[in-house]
């Protein structure tokens, strides 16, 4: 690739620095990789999903939380946009969350995952907000709330994500481009196709 436009969201660059050739495959539309399964068919196919006889249950039990959630909100800004899982807001508190798929585990260490402490960040020092809420919910189970930010003090991860999105950026506008084996190769489902072993 020789574009240098921004990448479509803040997780896009955050997999660039793990494997540049992953995150330029993960442009074409080969197979949903979303992270979130289940999540996917709520907002579309609600009616259908409360209907059902295992998951019903469980929505009616949660109304509160996703009746009036925005899903996979892509919140514009320049030159980076954050596409946040599920965003709520009551009043002047801005409630964040991390969907994640039936059983899976919190991953918002900030090696792990940008989005929501750099949009945590963000929305603290706005005059309109009083809190931010940031949750975790795996499908089926329950939000678990993980941090409640009053004040502009922000915690650590939030300074460390922004310097490592600053680092990252500078890597994307430069065009680093080439397969990076690692760890995270073992969660990449296209191994039949990559050409780590070549490097």
């Amino acid at each position: 690739p020789t574009s240098h436009a921004p990448p479509a969201h803040l997780e896009v660059l955050r997999r660039h620095g793990e494997c540049p050739f992953r995150t330029y495959l993960e442009r074409f539309p080969l197979r949903l990789e979303d992270g979130a399964l289940g999540w996917h068919l709520l907002p579309e196919e609600r009616e259908r999903l409360l209907r059902d006889p295992e998951v019903g249950p469980w929505l009616e039990a949660y109304r509160e939380h996703w009746q009036t959630m925005q899903f996979w909100k892509l919140w514009e800004r320049k030159p980076l946009n954050l596409r946040l899982d599920g965003v709520r807001r009551e009043g002047d508190i801005i409630h964040l969350y991390r969907l994640l798929p039936q059983g899976g585990e919190p991953d918002l260490g900030p090696r792990k995952r940008w989005t929501e402490w750099y949009a945590l960040g963000v929305l603290v020092e706005r005059r309109d907000i009083r809190e931010v809420h940031l949750w975790t919910w795996p499908w089926m189970g329950r939000p678990t709330l993980r941090r409640r930010q009053r004040s502009a003090q922000l915690p650590k991860a939030v300074e460390e994500v922004r310097r490592q999105v600053e680092e990252a950026y500078s890597l994307w506008q430069q065009g680093a481009f080439r397969p990076t084996p690692g760890n995270h190769c073992y969660a990449c489902g296209l191994a039949d196709i990559c050409r780590k072993e070549e490097v």
